[in-house]
């Protein structure tokens, strides 16, 4: 099966105002600063390879203080827009990303690997057609679908199922 060119990855973003007040819109712009800020995500993210220490390793990113959240969540997106945190992490694909006033940041020393989005299916189940399908459904679906998906889920409350048939009836040709 195709793997599809969505690739939905761990992201950091910061308010506007943060973005403007630093000029930030790469998290290479963030060495300079990163000592005055504090950044905020989920409780795994001060170990994880490609947490903490991989903004250490490959930007050399020393922040004031972590704080301990979700992903991307209620909580960090409270933090955030209350000032509790500087940076949060994030999920590049997330719906509500749109109606925040954030920028996310380029990883422009691409800290973080693609996560693209993979067909899997028990070997027992899978037929011609099967493949034929979800290869197409790979083809079609990328980031800006991606998010659109999650958009019409978290923003609007559709149910999930309902928007990806949809989806699928909209993109598909009539598999």
């Amino acid at each position: 099966l195709t793997p599809s060119p969505a690739s939905s990855i761990t992201a950091w973003a910061v308010r506007a105002e943060t973005a403007k007040k630093y000029h930030l819109s790469k998290l290479s712009d963030l060495q300079p600063v990163a000592h005055q800020l504090t950044i905020g995500g989920p409780p795994e993210f001060p170990v994880r390879a490609l947490g903490l220490p991989g903004l250490k390793r490959v930007y050399g990113l020393e922040f004031k203080a972590v704080k301990s959240l979700d992903m991307g969540g209620p909580l960090t997106r409270l933090a955030l827009n209350s000032g509790k945190i500087d940076v949060a992490t994030v999920v590049s694909t997330q719906g509500n990303l749109a109606k925040e006033d954030w920028v996310v940041l380029e990883d422009d020393k691409h800290e973080q690997p693609s996560q693209n989005v993979v067909p899997l299916v028990r070997k027992a189940s899978l037929t011609p057609k099967i493949s034929e399908v979800l290869n197409e459904v790979s083809g079609k679906l990328n980031n800006a679908a991606l998010i659109e998906l999650n958009q019409q889920v978290d923003l609007q409350h559709k149910d999930p199922a309902a928007v990806a048939e949809q989806w699928v009836k909209t993109h598909l040709n009539g598999n």
